[in-house]
């Protein structure tokens, strides 16, 4: 069997320049793909290849029936795979994600000759699981909804929700032995195959491997009756969590809740107790409460990774009357009042990590 060799965990960022030679100040036209593969053949291995920040596209791949999975394509200029003049092979578990002047996530052609009639062989790519994403899916934990530049990127998450609709009707692959049978659709499952070696993964856009909220496991956005969080689970912010008055909110000693550097609107997920509600978190010296990120630990220490914990009464502030919350929805960040001797429960013994924008704990009369 013919092969080029093996390619497996290797990653290409920040190409693309034109290699022709060209006194143009627009150069030659000829900028270059991440990777191209120009009649490769299906005895080549190509296994968690990323290309980053292209000026041309991606992935291409011309003509052969070389195979690969686990490719990532992210923020390139043009097309994130693009196969062209008889590309016959195999490509499961690909991810595409594109800004704003991306093109395509997949651009995949045939060739015509001058009368238009195909040139064969005609160009026949088999994909089996792919994300492609460039606004916001529902089903899909991807945030923020708008992809612009890395900057305004702050968290992202390509899994499927583990009890949403990428894990039900599954299809059965293609025979011919390349293509693994999985339970779900798309190009990630309950495996974040991108830790560890992604450029978002380096950068801190993707959450540690072992996290993955579901609907059990995940605060709900409005708390309305006595919840408590058990300490046998880890708890999930991925937005902010008000509860609401006449809420308890206990927490037992030794719970983890750990939480997302954003929701899809772009804020900081946050944990509102609002008047009238109360907070039981009374944790012990050998089994703390602990709040903090769902970044992984070799990237921490790190400054404002979410948001904080925001606890507003009724007691008497300056000048009299109520205040708001800065940043907070209108209506939902109220403190302020004429009873200093309201009580909004018990927080105890509890580590607070990494958080942004509300500078941890505060708590308003």
């Amino acid at each position: 069997m013919h092969t080029s060799g093996v390619m497996r965990y290797v990653r290409i960022w920040h190409g693309g320049a034109d290699v022709g030679v060209s006194t143009s100040l627009q150069g030659s036209g000829n900028e270059i793909n991440g990777l191209t593969l120009a009649g490769v053949r299906s005895g080549t291995t190509l296994e968690y290849i990323e290309v980053a920040f292209n000026l041309d596209d991606g992935f291409e791949l011309f003509g052969g029936a070389v195979n690969g999975r686990y490719l990532s394509s992210i923020y390139n200029k043009d097309d994130a795979f693009d196969t062209d003049q008889g590309y016959q092979g195999k490509l499961q578990f690909i991810f595409a994600l594109l800004d704003e002047d991306g093109n395509h996530a997949a651009e995949m052609d045939g060739v015509l000759d001058a009368t238009g009639a195909i040139v064969q062989p005609r160009s026949y790519p088999q994909v089996y699981g792919a994300t492609f994403a460039k606004v916001v899916d529902p089903t899909l934990q991807l945030l923020p909804d708008i992809w612009t530049t890395p900057t305004n990127i702050l968290q992202l998450d390509p899994r499927p929700m583990a009890t949403g609709p990428a894990f039900t009707n599954v299809d059965t692959v293609p025979s011919g032995g390349f293509f693994q049978q999985v339970n779900f659709k798309g190009a990630f499952g309950t495996n974040m195959w991108l830790d560890g070696w992604s450029y978002l993964s380096d950068n801190g856009f993707l959450p540690a491997a072992d996290i993955l909220p579901t609907a059990s496991n995940t605060l709900p956005r409005f708390v309305t009756s006595d919840t408590t969080l058990s300490s046998s689970m880890t708890w999930y912010m991925t937005g902010q969590v008000f509860v609401k008055a006449g809420a308890t909110l206990t927490i037992e000693a030794g719970t983890t809740i750990r939480s997302y550097r954003q929701d899809t609107n772009g804020s900081a997920p946050t944990l509102v107790i609002e008047q009238g509600a109360k907070i039981m978190a009374e944790g012990t010296a050998a089994s703390p409460i602990t709040f903090t990120t769902v970044l992984p630990q070799r990237l921490l220490p790190l400054r404002g990774t979410w948001g904080g914990l925001i606890i507003l009464g009724q007691g008497i502030i300056t000048g009299g009357g109520t205040n708001d919350i800065e940043g907070l929805e209108s209506g939902l960040g109220t403190y302020g009042g004429s009873d200093d001797a309201d009580n909004s429960g018990t927080p105890g013994y509890y580590h607070w990590r990494r958080n942004q924008r509300y500078r941890g704990i505060r708590k308003r009369s």
